[in-house]
């Protein structure tokens, strides 16, 4: 049977979901075709509804491609709902086959989801796509296929959701090969067929020792996280598995091992493995040195990874580093112990220093880490920005905050409380089509976002820390000069890498620029 998965996906198209269910229904003997259609979300603002969506040119090549399928499947995040649903108009114009959702959103969304679509997925679709499409080919009653809501004439079947895939070496490795898989070109905004050099200028470019990136192969080696973060949907699926089965599980080293040699053997040109699991550095102490071992024997490429300031130790820190790895991001998310415990996040501040004292003292042996941090909560009190200001002061340079303004995703803790207490009122303007990467202009934000200059004193900022002033921080003339003081060291700081990537003649990263900003 011809199936079809398609997905709205961030620059990168990594899309893991998708790969991983056309690698399985492919082995199970279906005919899969993926469409990649990549597109950031920079033209979102905070209080100005932006509808993302597609020209006709692109929406013709899509449903000309979909042609004889009897299945189509779209995954996508929130940010990219609107997407999802002119896709999935167009498509029903020229079409009357089963129309799927999923993903994260169609997953806490699915009466949302169904105003649109045939059928919602719930929770992992490894097991619930691939019987739902043998029963589709045998000509057999598929509306009972578990974990799928269907939209019927007069309600919606909803039926009992399937356990997740504990054993994941059960499962073919990520469908990265060519054949039938399209991308719509950022330049052309017409949908193509992908060849070796589309997906090697669409691969991640991540930074290197020397003057030019490395192009980097995406993976990962877990589904899960150990954490229970109240902002993140994960909580919502790791509910949806129920306690009885693990949340949190492993790939065999093997297993990935063979899929990494398999990549190099294919795509000669990629140069890194980035592995995008949640924290990368919680596997288990065994299973990691075994990895690390066999890492080190047969890929023998630098990586990037994301660890955790409750599970990083010196031990584990060494493994990494004697098999390759490069470049650090951690979680830091707030320095308000009232806002961690709201987080439902377990480290405490000077678990984050000490994690980052140890980044800190390897010196030239990894570059300059990443540090994630959420601002922007409603919740947040000039007490919590001010100890987040403190504790943002005093992690050793040099590193980089990766900021994010919170959003009250669907599915999460947050999102419920936020609505119980008036925080929400139209989820499309709040949420679809708010950014999660620009935060808002006020003093505090302004000055958590200068503490990682390097030639900035920290001692000069802390003398600015106060609540009183912070509170003010939100008064007009403080949000104009915080909005310019923000604006100015984003653009200084783009423009040091645009002078820095011209000065030693780095096109390949120009190109990817320039790439991603005409998918906006």
């Amino acid at each position: 049977m011809r199936i079809a998965l398609i997905t709205p996906t961030p620059p990168d198209i990594s899309a893991f979901g998708v790969r991983a269910l056309s690698a399985l229904l492919k082995q199970e003997g279906h005919s899969v075709i993926c469409l990649f259609l990549p597109g950031g979300i920079e033209r979102l603002r905070h209080g100005r509804d932006v509808v993302y969506s597609y020209s006709s040119e692109a929406l013709d090549d899509i449903t000309a491609v979909l042609q004889d399928c009897a299945v189509i499947g779209i995954s996508f995040m929130s940010q990219y709902h609107d997407r999802a649903v002119a896709l999935t108009q167009h498509v029903r114009k020229t079409t009357r086959v089963l129309i799927l959702w999923g993903g994260v959103h169609a997953s806490v969304r699915p009466e949302e989801s169904l105003a649109y679509a045939d059928a919602v997925c719930i929770g992992e679709g490894d097991m619930p796509l691939t019987e739902l499409s043998a029963a589709i080919r045998d000509g057999r009653d598929f509306l009972h296929t578990p974990s799928f809501f269907f939209r019927t004439n007069h309600s919606i079947q909803r039926n009992p959701i399937a356990p997740p895939v504990v054993d994941l070496d059960r499962l073919p490795p990520f469908d990265f090969a060519l054949e039938g898989h399209y991308l719509l070109d950022p330049f052309s905004q017409r949908l193509k067929p992908m060849t070796p050099e589309l997906l090697r200028t669409t691969l991640p470019l991540m930074p290197f020792f020397g003057p030019e990136p490395l192009t980097v192969y995406r993976t990962m080696t877990s589904r899960g996280c150990p954490h229970r973060c109240t902002y993140c949907a994960n909580r919502h699926q790791r509910d949806l598995a129920g306690s009885e089965f693990p949340y949190l599980r492993w790939r065999n080293p093997d297993h990935v091992v063979n899929e990494l040699l398999a990549v190099k053997d294919t795509y000669p040109f990629i140069q890194g493995i980035h592995f995008f699991d949640d924290v990368f550095a919680a596997m288990p102490l065994d299973r990691l040195q075994v990895f690390c071992q066999a890492y080190q024997r047969h890929i023998r490429l630098p990586f990037y990874c994301q660890v955790s300031p409750v599970v990083l130790n010196h031990e584990r820190l060494e493994l990494l580093l004697d098999a390759g790895m490069v470049f650090i991001e951690m979680g830091v998310q707030t320095g308000s112990p009232r806002i961690r415990k709201m987080y439902d996040r377990n480290e405490t501040n000077e678990q984050i220093l000490e994690a980052a004292q140890m980044i800190h003292a390897l010196g030239d042996r990894v570059l300059t880490p990443r540090y994630h941090l959420i601002l922007d909560n409603p919740w947040e009190t000039s007490e919590d920005q001010a100890a987040t200001l403190d504790l943002a002061s005093r992690i050793p340079k040099p590193f980089i905050w990766c900021l994010s303004s919170l959003v009250l995703y669907p599915g999460t803790d947050l999102n419920q409380r936020a609505h119980q207490e008036g925080f929400l009122n139209d989820e499309e303007s709040e949420i679809y089509r708010r950014p999660f990467y620009k935060v808002l202009p006020n003093l505090g934000n302004l000055l958590i976002t200068l503490t990682d200059i390097s030639w900035l004193p920290s001692g000069l900022i802390r003398c600015f820390n106060h609540p009183w002033l912070l509170r003010f921080g939100n008064i007009l003339p403080f949000r104009i000069f915080a909005a310019l003081g923000i604006q100015l060291r984003d653009y200084g700081r783009l423009s040091w890498k645009g002078l820095r990537a011209v000065l030693r003649g780095d096109f390949q990263r120009i190109s990817a620029f320039f790439r991603r900003n005409r998918s906006n």
